[in-house]
Order: C-alpha cells, then structure tokens, then sequence
C-alpha cells in the first residue's frame, strides 16, 4: 500500500504469467526457480535457469523509457570509470528492456555477494566509491527525466518549508496523536530554521547528477570488496553533499553520529575534486535536512493513510536529532571543517 501521488507512484510489480512468458520470449530464459529480492522500489527478482542466474527488474509505472535509458546511460559510464555496477543482458532484438504489462522491464546478470553496506567497517570501505561516482558523474550529461526523479529520498534547500508544511497539514488532518502533533510541530520548526540557516549560508554549491540513495543493500560486497552499486532509482540531479548526507543520515541512524568526519574523509578520497570549504559548511545542513524528506516527501504523498502513519510513527527521533544539529551548528561545523 504504498502508492502516492493520487496513484501515480504505482504499486510494487508483482509476479505474472506474462514476466515469465516475456523473460522466454525476449530474453530466451526459461525460469526454473525464482526469488524475489525485495526492495522498496521495484520488483527484483533472482530468476534461476540452469546453471544460469539472472535478475530481473520490473519498474513502478511512474518510470518512463527516457528514464530507464538514463540510468543505464548512467550506470555505462559509471562501469567504463572503474565503478561496479550491473552487466545488462539485452533482448534477442539487441534492445536494452522490454515491457511486460506497460511496465518496463531490464535483465542483468546476478553479482554474488556476501555482505551489505550497513556496518561502520563497509561504510568507510564504501565511501571511497560515493566519491568516485560523483567524479564520475560530474562529465555525465542526461535528459530531463534522467535529472529530476519524480520521488526520491530528497528535499532540495529552497523546498523545505512548503514540502514540510505539504507533511505536517496531513499530520494534523488526520486526528494525531500527541507523538504525531509533535512531529508536526517539530518538523515545522525544523523546516524553518533550516531554511532561514540556508539563506544566511547564501552561496550556491555546484550541481550534479548522483546516485541518490547510496546505502545498505545498494551497495554490496564479497570478502570486504564492493562488487555492485546498483538501485539508481533515486538519481537526480543536486548538490553532491545532499547525496554524501543522505549516507551519512542512514549511518548515523544505525551506527550512532561519532565519527561522521572519518567517513567525510573516506568519501573524499575518491573525489577529484575536493570538498570546498563552502560544501564543509553546508554539510551539516544538508544532514540536518535529511529527516524532512521522509515528511515533506512520504508523508504528504503516500495514498493510504496508514501506511503514511506507519511511516510518520518513527520520525520523532530523527527530527529531534535533526534540530540538535541546528542548534550546535557551529561545533558541528568545526566537526567536519
């Protein structure tokens, strides 16, 4: 149930008959075995024939073809700049995807792998990547669609207060409860600070494409190796230092916020271009800021309710750590300078 938009997201794919006759027809694959992979996104499936194995990757209905062929215009470059990413199998038309039930449909070869980005150990092994993707991406020019995905794990700077206010009026439109009344509160204090904050800072930082959700099991590994960023769902366009925080949020939710600088540090060795002191000072607001898409983001599109309220019940924590960084924003400054 995690439509949004007024159903314009689209569920999850699910399973079909015709998957399975597309994967025969167009890919020549005949499934003996098969296991969904999970993810928020798409429908992953590890699909086994013979002694082959493949994944199988069916798109929500909100992606179009100009988009998918961005990603893998993406994903080529990435590969040709040292970056692991997915070998894609094509159709027996020679055609990088076909579609199954309007819904567009990619084959890549299985990477095996034996462990996820969600220790302190694999975050500071994986950094070193986010930032040779950003050097790569930075020469990488795509369309329109390929720049702006229609949802993602973002709030642009300038965005924060009305996307914010979008979440918190359907907090309170909802009859919530105290804990939910006081993440509306909280989060439009937040949205606020953060942008009276981003105005003081007042210069822009450069843009670029980036992979958008860079963490956990989109970044997988085998004996301490990365051997497969994958999941470009989220790729867009922004400050590179949005995309770095928005790792950083997630390992802070896991690991605890002690030593974030030593993953900056990593991040930046496979930069080309290092961090500028401008991009430094503007880290901790761009972390500061991650809390908010979940409100401005999820909460004001989801269709369903519930699953909006499910979704709001965990955020009063990292709202609260959010506005402690507002309010220590000088030592959290120096922290990363």
């Amino acid at each position: 149930m995690d439509d949004a938009a007024g159903g314009r997201r689209g569920q999850r794919p699910q399973l079909s008959p015709s998957l399975f006759d597309a994967l025969h027809d167009e890919y020549g694959i005949d499934v003996s075995g098969h296991v969904d992979l999970g993810g928020s996104s798409n429908l992953n499936l590890l699909i086994t024939t013979g002694d082959a194995r493949f994944v199988a990757r069916v798109y929500r209905q909100h992606v179009t073809a100009r988009r998918l062929d961005d990603i893998q215009v993406v994903r080529r470059a990435l590969v040709t700049g040292g970056v692991p990413c997915s070998q894609l199998v094509t159709t027996r038309h020679d055609q990088p995807w076909t579609t199954v039930d309007d819904l567009l449909v990619e084959v890549e070869h299985f990477v095996e792998h034996d462990a996820e980005m969600d220790s302190r150990e694999r975050l500071t092994a994986g950094l070193p990547l986010l930032g040779q993707i950003h050097t790569v991406l930075r020469g990488v020019t795509v369309g329109a669609e390929g720049r702006t995905p229609r949802f993602a794990n973002h709030v642009e700077a300038e965005d924060i207060v009305d996307r914010t206010l979008d979440g918190t009026r359907r907090i309170r439109s909802w009859g919530p409860t105290s804990e939910e009344l006081q993440l509306a509160e909280s989060a439009d204090e937040l949205a606020h600070l953060l942008a009276s904050a981003e105005r003081d800072r007042g210069t822009a930082l450069p843009r670029q494409l980036v992979h958008g959700d860079f963490w956990d099991n989109n970044v997988l590994f085998r004996e301490g190796r990365v051997v497969l960023v994958t999941d470009f769902d989220f790729m867009g366009e922004r400050v590179r230092i949005d995309d770095l925080a928005l790792t950083l949020y997630f390992a802070s939710l896991a690991n605890g916020s002690d030593r974030l600088a030593d993953l900056v540090d990593a991040y930046e060795q496979g930069l080309d271009r290092p961090l500028g002191r401008e991009e430094r000072e503007a880290l901790p607001l761009a972390l500061a800021r991650q809390p908010l898409w979940s409100v401005g983001g999820w909460i004001a599109t989801l269709d369903d309710e519930d699953t909006a309220r499910r979704h709001a019940a965990g955020m009063n924590a990292p709202v609260a750590w959010a506005r402690a960084i507002v309010d220590d924003l000088e030592r959290w400054r120096e922290t990363f300078s």
